[in-house]
C-alpha cells in the first residue's frame, strides 16, 4: 500500500519535472488560478509545505477548521490571505529556488505525512491529506495551462 508520504513525493517528482524543463515558461499564465503563473503555483506548494513544517500560520486562529472553507466565508478569506502571503513572500525568484525550497521543506514533511512526528499547531493531523490533495489538483492546473 502506498502510504501518504510516498504519494507525495511521487506527485512532486512529477510536477517538478515539468517545471523545470527548458521548454517551460515559468510566467505562463495558470487560468485555474486566476492571477497566477506557473511559477505563483510552485511559490504556493512551497509555502504550504514551509508554513505546514514550521507551524507559521498567522491568519489562522483559535477554531479554525480548514474544513470549513467551502461554507464559511471567513475561513475562506483566511485560505485566500494564506495562499496570498506565501506567493507574496517568493515573488520575483526563479523557478528553480521555489523547488529548492519545497524539497528541502519536504525533507521536513515526510515524517509528519508518515505519523513519526506531530504536525505543529495550528495545524491539525488531517493538514496532511490537504497537502497531498492541493499538490495533486495544482499538478493538474499546472499541466492543463501548459497544453
Amino acid at each position: 500500500m502506498l502510504d501518504i508520504a510516498d504519494a507525495y513525493a511521487e506527485v512532486q517528482q512529477r510536477l517538478v519535472s515539468v517545471v523545470l524543463d527548458p521548454k517551460i515558461q515559468a510566467d505562463t499564465p495558470v487560468p485555474a488560478c486566476p492571477a497566477w503563473r506557473v511559477r505563483d503555483v510552485v511559490a504556493h506548494l512551497a509555502g504550504g509545505v514551509v508554513d505546514v513544517t514550521t507551524g507559521h500560520a498567522p491568519e489562522l486562529y483559535d477554531g479554525f477548521n480548514l474544513l470549513d472553507q467551502w461554507r464559511d466565508q471567513d475561513v475562506a478569506q483566511a485560505r485566500d490571505a494564506i495562499t496570498a502571503r506565501q506567493v507574496a513572500e517568493r515573488q520575483g525568484r526563479a523557478i528553480d529556488s521555489l523547488v529548492d525550497e519545497w524539497r528541502q521543506a519536504t525533507e521536513a514533511l515526510v515524517p509528519m505525512l508518515r505519523g513519526e512526528q506531530p504536525f505543529p499547531s495550528p495545524f491539525p493531523p488531517y493538514i496532511g491529506g490537504d497537502l497531498v490533495s492541493d499538490l495533486v489538483v495544482h499538478e493538474g492546473d499546472i499541466r492543463a495551462a501548459l497544453v
